[in-house]
Order: C-alpha cells, then structure tokens, then sequence
C-alpha cells in the first residue's frame, strides 16, 4: 500500500496504483478485509468520472443523454422538469420547470428533440424538447404503461403496459403484457404484441433493431429469455436463453434476461443476466460469439459505441466495464458509482465519453482516455494506417520530433516520413539502419553490409557514401556527429564519416556480435558495449582502445543497452525487465534489476528526461517503468507476440511502439500518450490540457 501512494505521485503513476492495490481486494482465498481508507483514497483517484451531476435535493429519478454533436447534455427528471447544459463545461444553457410531470416513465428521442413520458393519467405524452411543447397525447392503453422505447428513425415508439399492480405479485401470476406500436405521424396504434407471461416492468427495457424491423425484450422476471419479434407482423422470431452456470440451477428456461442491446450495425446482440455475465450473439444464427465475465452482480444496461467496435456494461457492483466488442478482451473498469448502475448508460457520439446514472439518481459523465481505460492498443492511435502501409516498422524520431523513419521489409525500403503531415518525403532501397546524427541533420543509413550513406535528415538528399567493410547490426553516431561506429567480425570499427578515415578499431575479445552505445556526456570518447556470448558489459575508452572497467550483467538472448541523457547510468535488458549500473567515470557498480515481462525483453530506451525507461517485449507487451525505483508505471498490450520495440518522442510525452513481422500477420506502429498510456493526438495537442488525473 505504501508503494501505491510512492507511485501516484509519479508521472503517470495512477496506472500503477491499480495494479498495487488490486491484490488487497478480498475474495475466496482471502475473505479477510484489510483495506484502509488509504486504499479506498488511492483507488478513487485512479477512477474518477469527469464531472458528478448531484441527484436532485428530493431524490427524484434524473437521466442524460447526449445531443447528436456530443457538445451538450440533457438531465431529465422525473417531475418532468429537465435541463440542458454544455457537454464540455457542464454549465447550463437552457431549462424547463416541474410543469409537463410527474412521469411514470420516459425515453428520449433518437434525435434528442423529443420526450416520450407516461403519465398517471393514462397517457403518453411527446414532448418538443426546444419548445416545451406537447406535439402527440397517445391514449387508449388498458393499464399503466411501464416502458416507451423509441424506433431508430424516431417515426415510432414502443409501448408496454401490463395488469400487474406491483412486482410482488409475479410469481403469483404471469402478466398480461402488451408491447404496442405506435406510429406518430398517424398518432396511432398499429400493431399489437401479446407479450403474455414476459412480466415486464418498468425494471425492464425494449430495444429496437437499428433497422427496425426487429424489437427484443428480456425482462429479469421473464422466464423466457431474449425474445425477438417482428415489427411488421408481430411474429415472435427467436428466443435465446442464457445457459444454465451450474447443475444445481433449476431454472430450466435459463437465467433471465436483464438487458439487451442491438449493435449499431445491426449484426450482433448483446444480452446480459443476474450473475454479471454478457453474452453477444450473432443475430442471424443465435451464436455466441463472445461471453463477457467480469462483473461480480446483475447487469442492468448495456450500450455499443456507435462503430459497433465496443460495448459498455453497467452493473449492480457499482462498476462499468467496457469491452472489445470483437475480441471479448476487457478495455477498462470505470468505478466510482456509489450505487447500483441503472436507468441510463449511453456512449456519447464520437466515442470519447460515456454518460450513467446510478440507484441514487447521480449522473456521472466519463472520459474514456481517463479513469483506468485502455492501456493497450485500443488506447494507441495508429500511425500510417491503412492497408498500403502494412508492414512498416518504425525505426527513430529525428531529435526534434519533425520526421520519422520506417522500414518496409517486404520490399526493402527505408523511408522518410514528415511526422505532421505524415506525408512520405523519401526512400532508399537496400538499405538498414536508418539513424539519425544528434543534431537531426543528418541520417546514416547502412546499404548492402558494405557502404553507409548519408543522408539530408529533412529532405532525405543523398549527402554522401562511405566505403566500409562488411557490416553487420546497427550503425551509432558519436555525441559530436563525427564518427560513426559499425560491426565488423566481432570487432565495433569506427570511422569519420567525412574523411572516411578509421578512427580506431575495438577488439571484442568474444568473437560474435556485440552491440554498442556511445555515452552521449563523453563527447565521444567513451562506448559501451556487451557481448551476448558471455553476458559481460565493457567501458571502451576511444581513444586508446582499451577497456576502462566491465562487469557481468544479469543478460538476456537479445541483450540491449543505452545511457541515460547524463551518462552516468547504463541500463541493459534482462530476460524479463531491465538492469542499471551507476557509471562515477571509473567504475561500473550495479543499481537496480527490474523485471516484469513474461518473455524475453529486446528492447529498451530512456526518455529524454532520464526519469523513465521503456521497454518492448516478445510477451507482446511494451512498458514504462520508473528508473530511479524500478516501479513498472504502464504496460502498453495488445500488440504481436513478437519483437516490441519502443521510441520516445522527445517530448517525452509521447511514445511509439512497432512490432515486428509474425508469420503472415503485417507489424503495426502505435502512437502513445506514455504519461498515460491513451492515444495521442495527431497533430500533437497540448497533452496538460483539460487531462488532469
């Protein structure tokens, strides 16, 4: 617990927080409830809502939703006042008194212009939301109507009213529902559902195909499941029932149906259940693609983002979860309801917020780049996507965060890129490498193992071509941009590139391939090397050629190294993290092991300001890690499991991550707000702004 209270006040240490407090969360093996307030203090600051809308002073039942731009947000409450207020600020614009209430229930438009709400007169009421306006009264109903849900175009609503006096009478008896169609254009019924023995309630909502033709209804006292029907005959189409968890269940029909909700693209159906399991169906077969687990209670309220990419669910366990609809995978956990969730979740339309209210009648607004959502690919914001792009891997920023480099291996092209504009500026084939000088102006590209040419690090003009023996591995420029090292048969060859001249020549004594990097305080006079045969980093001194001190790291297959921005500690790759030795100038002596990754780490970088280290993994993971503790403080999934390679911008705010080649399926380049671990904008935003934890 002391660790997660060190690690919120490191930069993007919130995400570490969740990961150090999850484990004092009771549960069968440790019942035993040891949690402080410092943890409830702790896990509130990772999950918090955007803005909290208080429930109104005497309690009524308040709802949202969002206006088709997404720029302002509607609180309705149950005495039929309502008020309208700027999505971004939260500050009111407009309002309606207690006048058009009390309403036993009501739904908003698809449009946002118009409510439809019952009344305990019988009737059902649309009002004009701009006007205060009553437009349509709808009568002729046998009993009091429990739950209105509007058609997609919005030229329909659906209605339910059954004989049921109050919930403790289910059991007793099967309800006489009816579901009825109104159109109100013509401001009448026009067909007719008997929906029997569904017994639903107000508890229970009604949902209509995106093309609507289609309307299901579950119910969590209909014994029957997911029923889906006909909207043009009133035809009962499909039942799906949700499986049985174990055999002492005995409800033979399946568990009820709490909710259920089509997606967007009208292709699959999401319902969920009492135990907190989600199931999403095809529609057309009744196949379950996906099952969902992760809530501890009921799910009442399920909502897709408008792309059909991603489904919220809401819970009776305070929390909303929401999931990679395609996937199954678990996005975020979204806490900070003190209630149940109920009566309204909904995605606003770019897909950035999601909007709930909970039993208390609070209104919470959320952010889903905040709060404990993704910290994987679904929080990245892909660079070059496309088909035409697949298969670059991302090599280096330029120093000033203007242009980047990728690889092509498919067609063996090396390429320009303007980070803006994300236009190509130009290529060289055959060619590795692709490094840029410390100042950006140029970049040393490596072309056919036996020539480095130079090139102009803005236009990409070629400047020079330099003969060299035959290389191997990367090429590193020297901090003053002088010289250039290679690898040549065990030995690291080093070379001014304007005279062509070999500088001097280190002879590995372990004669296989190791890598190298210049201590960027030395000017150029110290390199640092390892040698993957016997795991031993060696302190070069340039210009005598001999070995200033060395020492055996804890290593890795793929060993990999680099100084932080003063020179004075040297990170390497482990099996699984990271190990940093302090360097006084004389002498290496170790100063932290940090391990974390599941599978060999092959890759690692500092950022500009010293303070983090990234690393990419073949575990699929990249991670950022505190380098003073060694605190992991974000992991970044979701990519191949395969070479992981991560670049800092230098903005230190920002950070790339590539993948490499995996049988057939095409790498991916990533861009990362590595504060957080959510997307970064493009072009770059001020990342402080409006994002404090």
């Amino acid at each position: 617990m002391s660790l997660a209270g060190y690690a919120r006040l490191e930069t993007a240490g919130l995400s570490a927080v969740e990961s150090l407090t999850a484990p004092w969360i009771p549960d069968s093996e440790h019942p035993e409830d040891l949690r402080g307030w410092e943890w409830y203090y702790l896990t509130s600051l990772v999950h918090q809502a955007d803005r909290t809308i208080p429930k109104s002073p005497e309690n009524k039942e308040q709802r949202g939703f969002w206006t088709d731009d997404g720029m302002r947000l509607g609180i309705i409450e149950a005495d039929g006042s309502w008020i309208m207020r700027d999505g971004e600020t939260g500050a009111d614009i407009a309002s309606l008194p207690a006048e058009s209430g009390p309403y036993l229930y009501w739904e908003v438009s698809p449009d946002n212009d118009r409510l439809a709400a019952a009344h305990s007169d019988g009737t059902v009421k649309i009002w004009d939301l701009s006007t205060g306006q009553i437009s349509n009264t709808l009568t002729g109903f046998e009993h009091d109507v429990q739950i209105i849900s509007w058609s997609p175009n919005g030229e329909r609503i659906a209605t339910v009213d059954n004989d049921m006096k109050h919930i403790s009478e289910i059991g007793e008896k099967n309800s006489k529902s009816q579901i009825k169609l109104w159109d109100l254009s013509a401001n009448e019924a026009v067909l007719t559902i008997d929906a029997s023995g569904s017994n639903l309630t107000y508890q229970d909502k009604i949902a209509w195909s995106p093309d609507g033709a289609m309307l299901a209804n579950g119910g969590r006292w209909n014994a029957q499941g997911l029923q889906v029907w006909d909207t043009s005959k009133g035809d009962l189409i499909s039942r799906f029932t949700l499986p049985l968890q174990s055999s002492g269940e005995t409800n033979k029909e399946g568990r009820n149906t709490f909710s259920a909700a089509w997606s967007p693209d009208g292709t699959r159906i999401a319902q969920a259940g009492y135990d907190g399991a989600v199931l999403i169906r095809d529609v057309k077969s009744g196949e379950v693609l996906n099952e969902l687990k992760g809530h501890d209670e009921a799910v009442e309220l399920l909502s897709w983002s408008r792309d059909s990419k991603y489904l919220a669910s809401g819970s009776w366990d305070k929390t909303i979860r929401v999931w990679d609809a395609e996937t199954g995978r678990l996005e975020g956990i979204l806490r900070g309801h003190k209630s149940w969730v109920k009566n309204m979740l909904n995605w606003d339309p770019a897909g950035t917020h999601l909007i709930s209210t909970e039993w208390n009648q609070t209104v919470k607004v959320w952010s889903i780049h905040r709060g404990g959502l993704p910290r994987d690919t679904r929080g990245a914001r892909s660079i070059l996507a496309g088909s035409e792009h697949a298969g670059k891997s991302f090599r280096g920023w330029s120093p000033k965060g203007d242009r980047f480099v990728t690889k092509d291996s498919a067609n063996d092209v090396l390429q320009l890129w303007d980070t803006e504009s994300q236009q190509l500026i130009a290529s060289f084939k055959h060619a590795g490498g692709g490094v840029w000088s410390p100042d950006g102006a140029y970049l040393a590209l490596r072309v056919k193992s036996s020539t480095i040419t130079i090139w102009d690090g803005q236009t990409g003009r070629t400047i020079k071509t330099v003969a060299i023996k035959k290389a191997s591995g990367p090429l590193a420029w020297s901090p003053d941009g002088k010289c250039i090292a290679y690898r040549h048969d065990g030995t690291i060859r080093i070379i001014d590139w304007q005279t062509e001249n070999e500088v001097t020549t280190l002879a590995h004594q372990s004669k296989d391939h190791p890598l190298y990097a210049w201590n960027a305080a030395s000017n150029r006079n110290l390199l640092a090397t390892v040698s993957m045969a016997d795991q031993r980093i060696r302190i070069w001194d340039i210009e005598s050629g001999q070995v200033i001190d060395s020492v055996i790291a804890v290593g890795s297959r793929y060993s990999f190294l680099a100084w932080d921005p003063t020179g004075t500690r040297l990170a390497c790759t482990t099996s699984g993290g990271f190990q940093i030795f302090n360097w006084d100038g004389k002498t290496l002596t170790e100063d932290l092991i940090a391990a974390g990754h599941s599978n060999e780490t092959m890759w690692l970088s500092w950022s500009p300001d010293g303070n983090r280290i990234a690393t990419g993994s073949q575990d699929g993971n990249a991670k950022i890690w505190n380098s003073v503790t060694g605190q992991e403080l974000l992991t970044l999934g979701g990519h191949l499991k395969t070479f992981v390679s991560a670049h800092w911008h230098p903005d230190g705010q920002r950070l790339v991550t590539t993948e490499s080649m995996n049988g057939q399926q095409a790498p991916n380049i990533y861009l990362w707000d590595a504060r957080k671990g959510y997307a970064a904008e493009q072009p770059a935003p001020d990342l402080n702004a409006g994002n404090a934890p």
